[in-house]
């Protein structure tokens, strides 16, 4: 009998950061949980969600797919959800803002816990980051709260602008590279954040940096 995938051996990533008012939360909230996760987790190839909030970042809300391979964010199943939008959908849109999104690959992913806070570099220029990433940062943590460090990509090929993007105010930004690093406590977290600069080095600098708390994972039904 097959195994069914497991989120934490997907080779694809879908990287999502963004804004939204202040004063809408609850709307937003509603529209995540009641329909979007579950939409999206329905698609064929989606194999788990996680939505994360910021303590200290640039964008208030980071968000990330677990996907059997890039390839299915090309797929018919999931170019027809972003092709057609429900109402609630574009009304959220409206209001989305700041919004990096990108398509990526999983280079490597060391640990297979998640936890419940996430420091996040964030490339945005063209760089090459070591293969053996994640490994490293994982020994030269060295600490028992760090569980995970993941290591992305963005995949050459990106979705083209589908009616969903056209309803937001502005375009998609797009990264090049992601480094995540998952923590059981906060302040194995703060220990993590002040170790990455040293450990990356001045050529590795990212682009941008924050720290996260999980406030939601779901995985798709199988």
């Amino acid at each position: 009998m097959s195994r069914h995938p497991q989120a934490n051996d997907a080779r694809g990533i879908l990287s999502v950061w963004n804004d939204y008012p202040p004063d809408a939360e609850d709307f937003y909230e509603r529209w995540y949980m009641q329909e979007h996760f579950p939409e999206r987790l329905g698609v064929p190839g989606f194999l788990r969600g996680r939505r994360y909030e910021a303590i200290n970042a640039d964008r208030k809300y980071f968000t990330f797919y677990d996907l059997e391979n890039a390839d299915v964010l090309f797929s018919p199943a999931y170019l027809a959800r972003l092709n057609a939008p429900t109402a609630w959908t574009q009304s959220i849109m409206k209001s989305w803002d700041a919004m990096f999104r990108t398509v990526c690959e999983r280079i490597r992913r060391r640990g297979t816990a998640v936890g419940g806070y996430a420091a996040v570099a964030r490339w945005e220029r063209p760089v090459a980051l070591p293969l053996d990433l994640a490994d490293r940062i994982m020994a030269g943590l060295d600490d028992p709260g760090i569980v995970a460090v993941d290591h992305w990509r963005a995949t050459t090929r990106q979705n083209e602008a589908t009616r969903e993007a056209q309803t937001r105010p502005t375009a998609d930004k797009l990264i090049s590279a992601a480094l995540i690093i998952e923590a059981t406590r906060e302040r194995s977290l703060m220990r993590a954040a002040a170790e990455l600069p040293k450990l990356l080095g001045t050529a590795l600098a990212p682009d941008a940096s924050g720290l996260y708390r999980l406030i939601a994972l779901q995985e798709a039904p199988q």
